[in-house]
């Protein structure tokens, strides 16, 4: 097998990789909108930890999603694109 095949190959996995941690990163945003209910007057009712938890999860997924993009990138410019 080629190197061009191996690096194509290499792409279109970081690129499902990278698909799976976009819809992650979407879901946690929508989820931590939801529980940072606008309409709610009192402080006790909102689910902090969880939204704390989720923001730890968000930053994570973020830097995950930078460093497959970069990844993808530098790749992409091996093969001459």
């Amino acid at each position: 097998m080629s190197e061009a095949l191996k690096i194509e190959g290499k792409i279109g996995e970081l690129k499902r990789t990278l698909k799976g941690l976009e819809l992650k990163f979407q879901g946690l945003k929508l989820s931590m909108r939801d529980l940072l209910d606008v309409t709610e007057r009192d402080p006790a009712c909102i689910k902090t930890e969880i939204i704390a938890e989720q923001a730890l999860d968000l930053d994570k997924a973020r830097g995950e999603i930078v460093d497959l993009r970069t990844e993808i990138s530098e790749l992409k410019r091996i093969l001459g694109r």
